[in-house]
């Protein structure tokens, strides 16, 4: 993702997420944060955690709109069919809990961000008269450090019954591993056919590794 001021990008992004963007690099989009274009009787902190009915569709369309998590109960998916349906062109997620998860964003431009590459984007709409960006499609990161590291959803111990026991003992590939699925019919374009593979997350792909 590269953020910036019209033509000139002043800081470029890395992010998680895993989306086929038709942005391109060169392309321009206006940027804002979901707190400035609240719908009207809304909350800045709904609209900044893009809760349904609280963005502005007239000021989200054709943007690329910021949202935050502070809300674990409203999930990546919801979030990104509010901005979606409200008209926007991509939206920027920063989270602190998932990240190591990537979002299946399909065809709608999506990146997530920690907090402090959040902290970077806030600083920079904010002290850019028309900030922009564009989010690129997604590609691998080569070398990238520190790596391996355990998903946050692992357990690390001690627990409470024995303390003395740290876990894992054994780690293997298991975030975002291509598998074979039972087709789901649910949300599937007029005339395409479901999926029969998709990304899955766990022990139970972690195991075939080892």
């Amino acid at each position: 993702m590269h953020v910036g001021h019209r033509h000139a990008y002043n800081l470029k992004c890395p992010g998680t997420g895993i989306n086929f963007s038709n942005l391109t690099r060169s392309a321009i989009y206006s940027l804002v944060f979901g707190e400035e274009v609240a719908a009207k009787s809304t909350s800045k902190t709904a609209a900044r955690n893009c809760y349904p009915g609280s963005l502005d569709n007239k000021k989200v369309a054709g943007k690329i709109v910021i949202c935050v998590t502070d809300d674990q109960n409203i999930t990546r998916n919801i979030k990104k069919l509010i901005v979606q349906d409200a008209g926007a062109m991509g939206m920027i997620l920063i989270e602190k809990e998932n990240i190591d998860v990537p979002f299946d964003a399909g065809l709608f431009p999506f990146i997530e961000v920690g907090n402090l590459e959040g902290y970077q984007i806030l600083k920079s709409i904010k002290s850019t008269k028309k900030p922009t960006a564009t989010i690129l499609t997604t590609t691998e990161i080569p070398r990238y450090r520190p790596t391996p590291i355990v998903a946050s959803f692992s357990s690390r111990g001690p627990s409470s019954l024995t303390e003395n026991i740290l876990k894992p003992d054994v780690m293997a590939p298991g975030v975002s591993i291509l598998a074979a699925l039972i087709p789901k019919k649910e949300n599937v374009p007029i005339g395409k056919k479901p999926s029969m593979f998709g990304l899955k997350s766990g022990t139970s792909m972690a195991c075939p590794h080892v």
